[in-house]
């Protein structure tokens, strides 16, 4: 051990904000998903531990710049899902951050790569933050921490660009290692104590220095030296042989996880995920004995391995949130269960995981589909009084229809579209009392509509069509209804300015489509939606055009004894490109109202919502806009909290999410932001569903990226 000087230590404080005293469990979320939480900065580092000795682990991020450290006092929980966190200033780029707990709460380290210093700092809800800073004689490159003396008080680690190994409890003075060894990558304090597992970026090796028989606690010397062949990211202990003795584990390389014995011998190796990059153990299952929980970068995944005996035994892999840096595990409310928490840096996100009754995480289910799912409807196909879902895939022009078992959709089967196919949607066109599946299809000879007639069994449905959509050059949207004269299909012709309108039907075999009318509109027709205005139906058309024309109009389509009419009238004045539209009633009045998706400017990333309230007579009161995320898609309402207002949620491509806003009961009729709802990668079409015909809301949406479909249950 080398000494190093004595450095001055230097005490500050900051005040936070009190929080509720522990007690009962905090009630989970009523969303079944990863919760994506909005961070005012980039978070890369991520932690969950006691700070006030309540039983229940507060959650905690570092941010970049300008340096902070985040604390959420209480975590999401039933439908307020997007609580604010207090900001602690620390020193910029931080490293941590990592838990030393100990009587009445743990205590938090962070290092500063900015300039190298090390904090500690005590974090008690509802009093003053007190503060030990240590500068550091270089830059630190990792940090950890554990009980290095045996007697119950934990140490930080640091080890600085130079391989200087500085090991401080926050009080008493540091002791100082020279390692001998330069680019130190990552860090890990032994689960008994009795040294530090330290990875090396140069010589691709994880070297131990641990305390040598009656030394000094934290006299640490060299002692074993395991060469990997590989980049070490990560070091922790698991019981992989069951044996009562932990195996060292490091993750990293392109897509390795090596098992390293104590007393020696080789690594044994085992294929992971691509850049693992991070790993936590916890009991997640509930069987009394540890699982790894491994964070891998390149796929933006993590990866649960199973217990002792299992440790190479894949047990799950889901994705993670764009960009994730850091992982951690910790009881957020207090129910014994263990949540997983990322730090999705790019994405200025943290992300939460709930643990699940009796064990498990509260995410969202996933069922493959074809290539790049983009339209998506439900309906009971196989007459069991239970929904169905049809997703069309664009990249291999197929249609998925996936069964119910028990409430919950299955991977199913896929029949041919055509080329083009969009719009998908249920209605009983050949008047047999069964739900088909009908959409629209676009080749060189035109628009086309297309069906598969269900018979209300668990057979194969009959395809057939196509049945040309005379006058129609583009299927922008379209959108059906069911009436006494059969099923209408409204088409927003694009290409030709026009709303076309068809009544369509099958017998046998055959598919017919008859145009009722087609009308020209001041502006390009882009999305519809159906509502009640003044007693009477009417169809929402959303135009606008790539020059900044916009507007809405509102159409009412009347059947006439030589097919039917079309009369536009005017709408609520948009003022935005339209994407989506949907209507729902939104502030508790009985009225339906719109809200309506759309963006600024072409090629702006960024999209915009806005709401219309409908009054008495038909009127309109435009509210407040509110931002989405990046490439917004598909937008849905539906009331899913009970209270009598629909909720709003828009799917986000490009920020692999969906955002949701909850009426806000105490400033009506805004609208109040939520936590981010992950889902797959490039989530598009959305909408809401019943599953299990009980009446309960389940949210499905169409992943284009990752081929899937997401199912969110609202509990």
């Amino acid at each position: 051990m080398t000494s190093g000087a004595l450095l001055a230590l230097t005490l500050g404080s900051w005040c936070v904000a009190a929080a509720p005293s522990g007690g009962d469990d905090i009630p989970l979320p009523h969303l079944a998903a990863r919760l994506e939480l909005e961070v005012n900065g980039t978070p890369e580092g991520c932690l969950a531990c006691d700070l006030d000795g309540d039983g229940r682990d507060e959650l905690l991020a570092t941010v970049r710049l300008p340096g902070a450290l985040l604390l959420w006092p209480l975590p999401p929980k039933g439908w307020d899902l997007a609580p604010e966190p207090v900001e602690i200033p620390v020193g910029a780029w931080p490293l941590g951050p990592v838990a030393l707990p100990g009587p009445g709460g743990a205590r938090v380290a962070v290092a500063s790569r900015a300039d190298d210093t090390l904090e500690v700092l005590r974090i008690d809800p509802g009093r003053a933050v007190s503060r030990s800073e240590l500068p550091l004689a270089a830059r630190p490159r990792a940090i950890a921490a554990g009980d290095l003396d045996a007697d119950g008080r934990f140490e930080v680690a640091v080890i600085d660009s130079a391989g200087q190994l500085v090991i401080w409890d926050g009080e008493r003075p540091p002791t100082v290692i020279e390692t001998g060894e330069e680019l130190a990558t990552c860090l890990h304090v032994l689960n008994d104590g009795t040294g530090i597992a330290v990875g090396y970026q140069g010589s691709r090796r994880v070297r131990l220095f641990q305390r040598p028989p009656g030394g000094d606690a934290q006299a640490l010397e060299p002692a074993q030296s395991h060469d990997l062949g590989g980049l070490p990211r990560a070091i922790t202990e698991l019981d992989v042989e069951a044996d009562g003795t932990p195996e060292l584990l490091v993750a990293g390389g392109d897509r390795w996880l090596w098992i390293l014995d104590r007393d020696g011998g080789e690594p044994r190796v085992v294929e992971v995920g691509q850049v693992p990059l991070r790993m936590r153990t916890a009991d997640m299952t509930g069987d009394g004995r540890e699982e790894l929980v491994l964070l891998q970068f390149g796929d933006l995944t993590y990866q649960l391995l199973a217990g002792p005996g299992r440790a190479d035994s894949l047990s799950a892999v889901e994705y993670a949130g764009q960009d994730p840096r850091d992982l951690a595990i910790g009881d957020l409310n207090g129910d014994g269960r263990p949540e997983v928490i990322f730090a999705n840096t790019d994405a200025r996100r943290v992300s939460v995981l709930f643990g699940n009754a009796p064990y498990g995480l509260l995410q969202a289910q996933r069922i493959p589909t074809g290539r790049a799912p983009h339209s998506l409807a439900c309906g009971d196909l196989d007459g069991d009084g239970r929904v169905e879902a049809a997703v069309l895939n664009s990249l291999d022009g197929t249609l998925s229809l996936l069964p119910n078992i028990d409430g919950n959709l299955r991977p199913g089967i896929s029949l041919p579209a055509g080329e083009g196919a969009d719009h998908v949607a249920f209605q009983d066109l050949n008047a047999d009392g069964h739900p088909d599946v009908l959409w629209t299809s676009r080749d060189a000879s035109g628009v086309r509509l297309r069906a598969a007639l269900g018979d209300g069994s668990r057979g194969l449905p009959v395809l057939v069509g196509p049945a040309a959509l005379e006058g129609v050059r583009e299927a922008e949207s379209a959108l059906c209804r069911a009436t006494a004269d059969g099923v209408e299909v409204f088409i927003a012709d694009r290409e030709a300015g026009r709303l076309a309108w068809f009544a369509v039907g099958a017998t046998g075999e055959s598919l017919r489509a008859q145009r009722l009318d087609l009308i020209a509109l001041p502006a390009t027709p882009r999305t519809l939606a159906l509502l009640t205005v003044q007693g009477r139906e009417r169809l929402a058309v959303a135009m606008g055009t790539e020059q900044g024309h916009a507007g809405m109009a509102l159409v009412e389509a009347q059947r006439t004894a030589s097919g039917g009419r079309l009369t536009a009238g005017e709408g609520p004045r948009t003022w935005t490109l339209p994407i989506a539209l949907c209507s729902a009633d939104f502030d508790g009045d009985g009225l339906d109202d719109l809200v309506h998706l759309g963006r600024m400017r072409p090629g702006r990333s960024v999209g915009m919502v806005e709401v219309f309230l409908q009054r008495e007579g038909g009127t309109w009161k435009e509210l407040p806009t509110f931002d989405s995320g990046q490439r917004p898609f598909g937008i849905a309402a539906r009331d899913i909290t009970g209270d009598g207002r629909a909720e709003i949620v828009v799917s986000a491509q490009n920020s692999h999410h969906v955002n949701l806003w909850l009426p806000d009961a105490s400033a009506l009729p805004l609208f109040e932001r939520g936590a981010d709802l992950g889902v797959g990668t490039g989530p598009l079409a959305l909408l809401f569903a019943d599953l299990s015909g009980d009446g309960r809301m389940r949210l499905l949406v169409a992943n284009a990226f990752s081929n899937d479909l997401s199912v969110i249950e609202v509990r």
